[in-house]
């Protein structure tokens, strides 16, 4: 049920504007599907701009994901889990 309520949280936010967005990139994220990319996209996200872009690429995560409110991750890029055990992502309003 947590993974259904954190994906359905996910795809809300994927509906706000991307005006004040920050791309994963410019936290050092390298998208080719080999490097693991967690940290630089959790910076992104915790950087507080709002929406996150993803841009093209494969972006390998080994650990969760917590997205705050007024965040979201939109693009064309394709998050590659690592582990089942990972939570891909998880929408949170606590600060």
């Amino acid at each position: 049920m947590r993974k259904a309520v954190c994906l359905l949280a996910f795809l809300f936010l994927l509906r706000t504007g991307a005006s004040q967005a920050v791309s994963v990139i410019d936290h050092g994220a390298i998208g080719d599907g080999i490097a693991d990319d967690t940290r630089a996209i959790q910076a992104s996200i915790d950087a507080g701009k709002g929406p996150v872009h993803l841009p093209s690429g494969e972006y390998r995560i080994t650990d969760s994901l917590v997205l705050p409110s007024g965040s979201g991750l939109y693009g064309t890029g394709v998050l590659h889990q690592v582990s089942d055990k990972t939570t891909l992502l998880c929408a949170t309003d606590e600060e």
